[in-house]
């Protein structure tokens, strides 16, 4: 695997240990700040999961709570629709939406 060098402002990380699983939080940013810090995280698009929804606990939990969960919170609703379209059209599976208002974007 590639590893690569990124750039986040320490104000917008949250560290997170959950049951014994490292969750990496980004606090609200905009479409092209998202795409960029996920774009960082991925070596393999067909290898991952992107998703939306209102709750992250909620959607983790869904999925089997997975090792590796990143999460955003993005500025709009649409925002994270079109981010998680974005990644869609590159091979990404669908971990699907859930709530009636989703802006948050995960992926692991």
């Amino acid at each position: 695997m590639r590893k690569r060098n990124f750039q986040i402002h320490p104000r917008l990380l949250k560290f997170q240990l959950k049951n014994s699983f490292f969750v990496v939080s980004v606090v609200k940013e905009n479409k092209s700040e998202i795409i960029e810090a996920i774009e960082n995280f991925v070596a393999n698009y067909l290898a991952c999961t992107i998703g939306i929804t209102d709750d992250p606990k909620r959607g983790r939990s869904k999925h089997g709570n997975p090792m590796y969960w990143h999460e955003w919170k993005a500025d709009t609703e649409t925002i994270a629709r079109n981010v998680e379209k974005h990644f869609l059209h590159k091979g990404m599976k669908s971990g699907g939406s859930g709530g009636d208002h989703p802006n948050f974007v995960y992926m692991f």
